[in-house]
């Protein structure tokens, strides 16, 4: 059985790299549920990844480091990625 990522174009890869990364803020908010879509259809860039890492470690800490009393600090990329990608999107922040 062959990887779905592993078959064909880039621009599917790329769709399914954008699907996994905006799948659990799909799930929490309508919002972006209803525009997902049109978002994954845009190539992959830092503010989707800055969106997945920042969710991934919010809900890290909120559940499994939560039940452990442990409180790591979240670090989801920098000022300046977050910036990059916003400026990669066409977005005025940056």
């Amino acid at each position: 059985m062959r990887s779905l990522a592993a078959t064909g174009s880039r621009a599917r890869r790329g769709r399914i790299t954008n699907l996994q990364r905006l799948f659990a803020l799909a799930v929490e908010f309508p919002e972006v549920r209803k525009h997902l879509r049109r978002l994954i259809d845009r190539p992959p860039n830092a503010v989707f990844r800055y969106l997945f890492e920042g969710r991934h470690v919010w809900a890290l800490r909120h559940t499994f480091h939560r039940a452990f009393h442990l409180d790591p600090g979240i670090d989801a990329g920098t000022e300046e990625l977050l910036g990059q990608g916003c400026r990669e999107l066409g977005l005025g922040a940056g």
